[in-house]
């Protein structure tokens, strides 16, 4: 069966999630980061202020990071699980980290195991 996870598009799409949590991060330090700096996250009025205006903006950004991630993680799953060539420990493995780290789990999974693969991979035919 040809191996449609090794298409560069998928690559791609896989490091997109890790770029939107990074931005996420980077925009929430931004706005706060007076409060980083005077040391004044035990304020907790200080801290709705900073963030009540740039609310639906992070909630956004927040939501299409989850939206990507969730769509990643399944892809890859489903992607591991037919896979004859991998035991079913290094699955399991592979299958925890997704699920508990997924945005750096799913690029070290396409960059480690499904990268290196043949183009022509024996897979199951179902995950069932």
């Amino acid at each position: 069966m040809e191996n449609t996870a090794k298409n560069p598009g998928v690559g791609i799409m896989t490091f997109i999630p890790l770029i939107v949590w990074i931005v996420w991060f980077g925009y929430f330090f931004f706005i706060t980061k007076d409060l980083a700096i005077s040391q004044n996250y035990d304020d907790h009025e200080k801290i709705v202020n900073a963030l009540s205006a740039h609310m639906v903006t992070l909630i956004t950004v927040w939501a299409l990071a989850m939206l990507l991630t969730a769509i990643m993680v399944i892809y890859h799953i489903v992607h591991l699980a037919r896979l004859k060539s991998i035991n079913g420990a290094s699955k399991t493995v592979w299958i925890i980290l997704m699920i508990a780290i997924a945005p750096i789990a799913c690029p070290a999974f396409w960059l480690i195991q499904v990268r290196k693969e043949p183009s022509n991979i024996e897979t199951y035919p179902t995950i069932a």
